[in-house]
């Protein structure tokens, strides 16, 4: 159970986050103005959650691909008693909405990166679709834990067993028939076929 006290002390440190993350000091004296390639290149953080022992903070760091011309979000883990930081994913995918498992053993998060060729030979999820990933919170190989057609929303622990997920059904029948048919007409209102 949190206390008023350490939930103070968990929003201090937090707010501590963002300012280090989200801010950059100009040197003293300088009159350089911001440019337009200055605000859409600089890194953002986020999404911060602190660890149920209070020791770490998982977040989101979102910086530009000027390459690719795509934001990219990968999930950073940081001490809140050393000056440690650790990157925890990689690559181009879109990673969001990192939680912590109740025991605080599993780091949670959404994620758009590739299904394992195992996982993705049994499901019919498209490439880039937001599905449920896990990974032990000490880093390692993150694993999928849905692999649903169209994705997940959103989601939330329940407890150390159990996860409530936000998704959209899998493809009706009368959707693959429309399919089928390449049938690319829209229906506005189109409440009973609506997924």
């Amino acid at each position: 159970m949190v206390t008023s006290r350490s939930f103070i002390v968990r929003i201090l440190v937090a707010s501590c986050l963002l300012l280090a993350v989200g801010v950059e000091r100009l040197p003293a004296g300088d009159e350089s103005k911001w440019t337009v390639d200055d605000v859409v290149l600089a890194e953002t953080g986020g999404s911060f959650r602190i660890s149920p022992d209070a020791g770490w903070a998982v977040w989101v760091k979102v910086n530009m691909d000027s390459a690719a011309g795509a934001y990219v979000s990968n999930l950073w883990l940081s001490s809140l008693t050393d000056d440690e930081q650790i990157q925890l994913t990689r690559g181009t995918a879109t990673h969001t909405r990192p939680r912590w498992s109740p025991d605080g053993k599993l780091i949670t998060f959404l994620s758009t990166r590739p299904l394992p060729a195992e996982a993705a030979g049994q499901s019919a999820a498209k490439p880039d679709t937001t599905q449920l990933w896990a990974m032990s919170s000490r880093g390692g190989e993150p694993w999928p834990l849905t692999t649903l057609e169209r994705g997940v929303k959103t989601y939330a622990w329940r407890s150390e067993e159990t996860i409530v997920i936000t998704a959209e059904e899998a493809p009706t029948l009368h959707e693959k028939k429309v399919q089928k048919r390449k049938d690319t007409s829209r229906v506005v209102e189109d409440e009973v076929h609506t997924p």
